[in-house]
């Protein structure tokens, strides 16, 4: 986890270093599950209410959802991170 002064810059960076950018958002197809985990990979997480910027959303790789049943609109940011970095941890080390 880092803090930029300009996150489109570096984004920019970490793709041109070989990275995966992956944004994770409610309103993706494609399922977490689906992704390899044992690439390099940047994780972008929107804030809540607000979400990820759309001039960040173009510079990501793949967008990708947490599968969600039930009423439930989406999680909360901290929850989200936690499933995806647990994802990464289990596919990367289970």
């Amino acid at each position: 986890m880092c803090r930029v002064a300009d996150l489109s810059k570096a984004l920019r960076y970490l793709q041109e270093s070989g990275l995966t950018i992956l944004a994770c958002h409610a309103q993706a197809k494609q399922l977490l599950y689906k992704i390899d985990f044992k690439l390099p990979v940047a994780l972008i997480l929107g804030g809540e209410g607000v979400g990820i910027a759309v001039k960040h959303l173009r510079l990501a790789t793949h967008h990708i959802c947490i599968p969600m049943q039930g009423p439930i609109g989406s999680f909360n940011v901290s929850v989200a991170a936690g499933i995806m970095l647990y994802e990464v941890f289990r596919k990367r080390f289970a």
